[in-house]
């Protein structure tokens, strides 16, 4: 996982570098390989308008940078535009299949996909709010099943919801003091999806 992880920053950095070779494509629609995301298949492709520019970081001929933009309004240039980040993707591994999907709403970033082992399923997704992390969805290994919510309020961690049997609902639950320090945890004991069996944590 430690080397995923650092995959993975060194990729970020990359996704902004222009010293990679680029291109724009105004047709592109990814290389054509089917990965999980959210529990559906995405096969790469782009909203009309907007253009991809594609970076080839290993030099094998083979894109596994894309960086997705649409023209919109310059407030600093009136009756021009500039372009606008809508998405990020990466081939860590450069295997052909896309391991890591950002999306932005006016270039703040509004939910991360990752697929930290390569399988071609996402493995966790973070979700923000107003910039701040707001949930973190973690997936069962070799499954489109989450099994664990983490809830975030102003960034910081304040509830943790975790499914120990698969059916997709909550079995035990924490609840956090400012995300760092566990103050009580629970059971559902009638699965019903709510925690009825709970202990202070001390």
């Amino acid at each position: 996982m430690m080397r995923s992880l650092s995959c993975l920053a060194a990729l970020m950095l990359l996704l902004g570098c222009s010293g990679a070779d680029e291109k724009k494509d105004e047709g592109a629609e990814g290389v054509g390989v089917k990965i999980q995301t959210a529990g559906k298949m995405n096969q790469g492709g782009k909203p009309a308008g907007v253009e991809v520019e594609r970076g080839d970081m290993n030099a094998d001929g083979r894109p596994d940078v894309w960086k997705y933009t649409k023209e919109v309004p310059d407030p600093g240039a009136p009756g021009s535009t500039k372009p606008l980040v809508v998405k990020k993707e990466a081939d860590l591994n450069f295997d052909g299949k896309k391991d890591v999907f950002i999306e932005y709403d006016d270039e703040i970033v509004t939910h991360e996909a990752f697929d930290f082992d390569y399988d071609g399923r996402v493995d966790q997704e973070n979700f923000y709010k107003e910039s701040k992390i707001s949930e973190k969805r973690v997936f069962a290994p070799g499954t489109n099943k989450v099994f664990i919510w983490k809830y975030f309020e102003e960034g910081t961690l304040s509830r943790v919801r975790q499914d120990d049997n698969g059916d997709g609902i909550a079995d035990r639950c924490e609840e956090w003091f400012k995300g760092q320090r566990l103050v009580r945890k629970g059971r559902d004991t009638n699965k019903d999806g709510e925690c009825d069996d709970w202990e202070n944590v001390r």
